[in-house]
């Protein structure tokens, strides 16, 4: 299975949108803020998200992905080594517990994923 597959079965399964990001490519902190006026990325398999008003997650090369799409910058190939997966939620978390633990079984499962860890960033 592959991350976006197990995206997938994690957000079917949550209702919570999910983002997966090749860590060695992002440069910097990682911020969640809302797009500016004019912002997109190229989207992968897409072309450029118009951001403008939505949440997303931006490094200081400028934003990587959002909970509508990810951007080609940081997608997921077979050389990562390091992945950073997001949940999103805006709403009051009383699933995301569930929806963290799950996630940890559907990578250690399907794709073999080892030292895994997770947390609730408020």
């Amino acid at each position: 299975m592959e991350i976006s597959e197990r995206n997938n079965l994690i957000s079917i399964q949550s209702g919570f949108s999910v983002g997966s990001y090749d860590t060695a490519n992002i440069k910097g902190s990682l911020v969640f803020r809302i797009g500016r006026e004019g912002e997109t990325y190229k989207g992968i398999g897409k072309d450029e998200i118009k951001i403008e008003c939505l949440p997303v997650i931006t490094d200081e090369q400028g934003a990587l992905g959002s909970s509508t799409s990810d951007s080609e910058r940081a997608m997921i190939t077979e050389s990562a080594k390091e992945i950073l997966t997001l949940i999103y939620s805006f709403s009051d978390n009383t699933d995301l517990e569930q929806a963290l633990k799950y996630g940890k079984e559907y990578l250690e499962k399907y794709t073999a994923a080892k030292e895994v860890e997770s947390w609730i960033v408020k």
